[in-house]
């Protein structure tokens, strides 16, 4: 059985994640989301139409912060799963949050070897 959500502000209660991203919570999220921070993927810098706005937890799902959020291009955002899901390591995630923070966002190519790599020490070197 999938987890209820319910909505602080709005006091909507939904039954999935999937019905949760139609709800005005979301959509008002997402609006101030939008006008807060760079319209581009926070792993390559792209600024293509069609960003996913990208949940760095999901532990506050409903009254979330604007600083659990992040914008990833589909393809990024994709990678991204698929490592989580294969390594079960999140810390991509965080580094994510504090790139977009300091807003050392880096352009097109700059990293090969995504987020990990700006990390002193990191052997880990995740290939996005």
């Amino acid at each position: 059985m999938a987890r209820q959500i319910k909505c602080v502000d709005t006091r909507e209660e939904v039954r999935s994640y999937k019905e949760y991203l139609k709800t005005k919570h979301w959509r008002d999220i997402k609006k101030k989301y939008n006008k807060k921070y760079k319209y581009e993927c926070s792993c390559c810098g792209s600024s293509d139409k069609g960003l996913h706005l990208h949940h760095i937890t999901y532990e506050r799902v409903g009254n979330e912060q604007l600083e659990d959020l992040v914008y990833l291009c589909k393809d990024c955002h994709s990678k991204i799963h698929s490592i989580i899901n294969e390594t079960k390591d999140t810390s991509m995630l965080q580094e994510l949050r504090r790139k977009r923070k300091s807003k050392k966002l880096g352009g097109k190519g700059t990293c090969k070897r995504c987020i990990h790599n700006s990390r002193k020490g990191c052997d880990v070197g995740y290939d996005i």
